[in-house]
């Protein structure tokens, strides 16, 4: 079934409350406006059958993107760009790859990262779980030296399997960063400039932790199977027979926050934390929260949007 990236339009705060309540169509966060003339704005992403509800209901209903097809069209790339060079980035800047990492590249920037020349201030983290499917996941510890109290700052990224571009942003951080302090020199991101001096003070005073890549099973099958998953494959409980039972979405799935009628009273539990409400949370939510413990963190920095618009 298709599914659109669109903008809808209602008249009023009820009208845009029962877009979720009663049209169950998922809104995108913080992308509710109020309208110059009159009514409300939302981001959303809907099936075609859900545009014709709306437009049916009264909505404007404004489409940007048809996400399969771009899905399918990031798919095909991504196979190209790697029949072509045999893609493996270990020690090549992120920018330089010209297209997404797949799960493998990941891994492999991650180990160069904390290899020489900066195994005096890089640690490679191997996480206590694997994956359903078996994988091993690692984050990396950017740090020169050690004393008591140290703020930790924890970046998380591929949550959500379709979110291609995180784990690449991390991985480019990384790399950046890095390569910054190693050679006591400044980043410029756009406008912003950060001195030499900033970037040494930052890794002598602070822990900085990366973790990518938290979704590595969701990753490599939206970028072969289906380019719109979201969750992680966690196989359907066997009394299920359902699809939508398979993988649960980690990022409802934590081990420190786990009330599910409470803090998530989802209209679509299949869609969000797989089948039924009392899921064992799953091997790579409790990575990310262990990491986070043992980090002593004090801000979480969480990369998590569309892939197809990120």
């Amino acid at each position: 079934m298709a599914q659109y990236d669109i903008t809808i339009m209602g008249r009023d705060y009820d009208a845009m409350a029962d877009v979720v309540r009663k049209h169950k169509v998922s809104v995108l966060g913080h992308t509710a406006r109020k309208l110059a003339k009159r009514g409300f704005s939302v981001r959303a992403l809907a099936t075609t059958a859900q545009v014709r509800a709306l437009q049916k209901a009264g909505y404007k209903v404004k489409q940007h993107e048809d996400l399969d097809k771009a899905g399918r069209k990031r798919q095909a790339e991504l196979k190209s760009a790697q029949k072509k060079k045999g893609l493996r980035v270990e020690g090549a800047a992120v920018a330089a790859a010209g297209t997404y990492l797949s799960v493998a590249d990941v891994e492999a920037a991650l180990a160069a990262a904390a290899a020489s020349p900066n195994d005096t201030f890089v640690s490679l983290i191997n996480l206590p779980n694997k994956t359903w499917e078996n994988r091993e996941c690692h984050a990396v510890k950017i740090a020169k030296g050690s004393s008591h109290g140290r703020s930790g700052i924890y970046f998380l990224g591929g949550v959500h399997a379709r979110e291609w571009g995180s784990p690449d942003i991390l991985i480019n951080f990384v790399q950046q960063l890095t390569d910054a302090y190693r050679t006591n020199t400044g980043i410029t991101i756009g406008s912003k400039k950060f001195t030499a001096a900033a970037i040494q003070k930052i890794v002598n005073k602070k822990d900085i932790y990366v973790f990518p890549q938290a979704n590595p099973d969701g990753r490599n099958y939206s970028m072969i199977t289906e380019a719109m998953w979201r969750k992680n494959r966690r196989p359907a409980p066997a009394r299920s027979h359902n699809s939508a039972c398979v993988g649960v979405d980690i990022n409802r799935n934590y081990d420190f926050l786990w009330n599910f009628p409470t803090y998530f009273r989802s209209r679509r539990p299949a869609t969000w934390c797989g089948c039924g409400i009392l899921i064992p949370t799953s091997a790579t939510s409790s990575t990310c929260t262990a990491l986070a413990r043992t980090s002593f963190t004090s801000g979480v920095m969480t990369l998590t949007k569309p892939g197809s618009r990120m």
